[in-house]
């Protein structure tokens, strides 16, 4: 298995879009420079951004690629993640700290590792406080 996850496809595109976009860029100034009024400039800063549209084209679809392919590798690697007893009960534990005015599923991100203590719904309730609009417990 490659240590680089693009290919040599990948890098001939990535350099031919990138290039492409450059020799256009580099056309349009040199087209623009030969034109002293602004109005007729114009065209050529179109042309120009049209250029600079292909060169990131060229440079997102090789990211693109790369992330897709680090992923895949990733997934091979460590597999899919099996779903414990301990996360589903974690699922389910609603958390809250002393003077939050929200509670939390003990998964949240807002409340993970911050060590607050479990209680009932009726509980957190009770404390006035509400369900937590992101978890939505």
């Amino acid at each position: 298995m490659s240590t680089v996850p693009w290919s040599v496809r990948d890098r001939r595109l990535l350099t031919l879009r990138v290039g492409a976009g450059a020799a256009v860029v580099l056309a349009a100034w040199f087209l623009a420079a030969g034109e002293a009024d602004l109005a007729d400039q114009l065209p050529f800063v179109t042309l120009a951004v049209i250029g600079a549209l292909l060169g990131m084209w060229g440079i997102f679809g090789w990211v693109t690629q790369g992330r897709r392919l680090v992923g895949q590798r990733a997934r091979f690697l460590l597999g899919a993640a099996p779903v414990t007893n301990v996360d589903l009960a974690s699922a389910e534990t609603l958390v809250a700290g002393g003077t939050r005015h929200w509670f939390h599923r003990a998964d949240c991100r807002l409340a993970a590792s911050r060590g607050w203590p479990a209680a009932s719904r009726s509980a957190h309730e009770a404390a006035g406080r509400r369900a937590c609009p992101a978890c939505k417990p």
